[in-house]
């Protein structure tokens, strides 16, 4: 049953989970909600379509139709917007086996000054998804908002306006009316979830839901690591099976030129690996539509120089790691999500023990929202970035950020505790 609010009323909040919610009634100037499988909104003759489908979200507004003359002189019909919020997405089938993508020779590159490369991979399609059931939604008309829960939901519902609450229903609906709202209230709808446990959702007004839901054309994340001092001073070399060039170690100390900077996001996709300033950067680039669509995945992979200098801070030789242990695994695409995985092993190219690791996992949604998560050796600094663009809007954004421990750290996982990495941000 229907329920219209037109006064706040301050009402405790006690949700009950045995009253099954009643069907709505309508009068032929309200919309006449019906809820299935997919929300139903009639206003008069005119059937709600739906205007776009995201992530967990479906959009419907009024169809785009020019009144004939014949119908002109019939009363207007209010605009009539609406959006349902559903629950994630269920997997219908397993994820295949790792995909470990490489393209790169076994080999050293001795008196180089780093190296990057470029390379399309062929993403495997996501598995097959299915919708589950619509848990709440709203419908906006100028006489005010309309909260609809499925008829299978029970209990009692509560909506709740700018932190007060405005009603309360053992049925499926609850309405707003305008003079409560205006463009920037928080409308809240509280009730019972299949489990038995109460759950609120946020509903924003259908025209900021689609402008908070707009989708970005290209997604994209990089990893790098960098030692963010300008020398590091070598003790222990030679326990590392390490050698110059004539194979003898030098008598004095031995430093390493680092990369002498802070954390820095990436300027633009075709710099990561470029700007030359790492011990190792790997990028992965989406394109969700255009020519530059479909199911491959862009990627980059670079490796910094490592130049050897003697205690007067004279250059002894220069070599860069072979970026053949950067392997860019288990890449998936859909059309609104797509998840790749950064492998990495890159040790010193003057010593035969001693590397850089880490494992980092990453989920693009087109929707801008980015995720990541990983673990490797704490050691050097770690900076892992996301990046979307939408329209004529781009962006960076950190996704996570790791101080080195200690440089014994290259030697094995014994000798520090791994690093872990979680991060969320949604661009542009």
């Amino acid at each position: 049953m229907r329920k219209r609010i037109s006064l706040p009323a301050i009402v405790a909040l006690a949700l009950a989970s045995s009253i099954v919610a009643m069907p709505a009634s309508a009068t032929s100037s309200e919309p006449n909600i019906d809820y299935s499988d997919h929300l139903e909104v009639t206003a008069g003759s005119s059937k709600l379509e739906v205007a776009k489908e995201d992530e967990g979200t479906t959009f419907y507004s009024l169809p785009a139709k020019k009144l004939s003359a014949r119908s002109a002189s019939a009363a207007p019909l209010s605009e009539v917007e609406a959006y349902e919020v559903r629950s994630p997405f269920q997997l219908d089938s397993e994820m295949g086996p790792d995909e470990v993508t490489d393209w790169t020779k076994p080999e050293q590159w001795d008196s180089s000054e780093g190296t990057s490369e470029t390379k399309e991979v062929t993403a495997k399609p996501l598995p097959t998804m299915k919708a589950t059931v619509p848990q709440v939604s709203r419908i906006d008309t100028s006489d005010g908002s309309t909260i609809k829960w499925p008829e299978s939901a029970t209990g009692e519902k509560t909506v709740i306006v700018n932190g007060n609450i405005v009603g309360t229903s053992e049925g499926s609906e609850i309405e707003v009316d305008s003079e409560l709202l205006d463009e920037e209230s928080t409308v809240q709808a509280a009730s019972i979830d299949e489990s038995g446990q109460p759950v609120t959702y946020t509903l924003p007004s259908v025209e900021a839901a689609k402008a908070s839901s707009k989708k970005a054309t290209v997604s994209a994340v990089s990893h790098k690591t960098f030692i963010p001092y300008k020398w590091v001073h070598l003790k222990g070399f030679k326990g590392l099976g390490c050698s110059v060039n004539s194979g003898k170690l030098p008598k004095t100390d031995i430093y390493h030129a680092g990369n002498n900077r802070s954390y820095k996001l990436p300027t633009s996709l075709s710099t990561v690996t470029a700007e030359k300033n790492y011990k190792t950067a790997m990028l992965a680039r989406v394109a969700w539509e255009g020519p530059n669509g479909g199911k491959n995945i862009l990627t980059m992979k670079g490796v910094g120089a490592t130049k050897m200098y003697d205690f007067k801070k004279k250059h002894l030789a220069t070599r860069t790691a072979s970026s053949k242990h950067m392997y860019f695994k288990d890449a998936t695409k859909g059309s609104s999500l797509a998840r790749i995985t950064f492998e990495v092993e890159v040790g010193n190219p003057f010593c035969v023990t001693g590397a850089i690791k880490h494992r980092s996992n990453f989920i693009l949604h087109r929707s801008g929202v980015i995720q990541a998560s990983g673990q490797g050796r704490d050691v050097p600094n770690h900076e892992l970035a996301g990046f979307a663009a939408s329209g004529n809007k781009f962006k960076w954004g950190w996704l996570s950020k790791s101080k080195l421990n200690s440089f014994d750290c290259l030697i094995s996982n014994r000798s520090c505790k791994p690093q872990n990495w979680n991060g969320k941000v949604t661009l542009p």
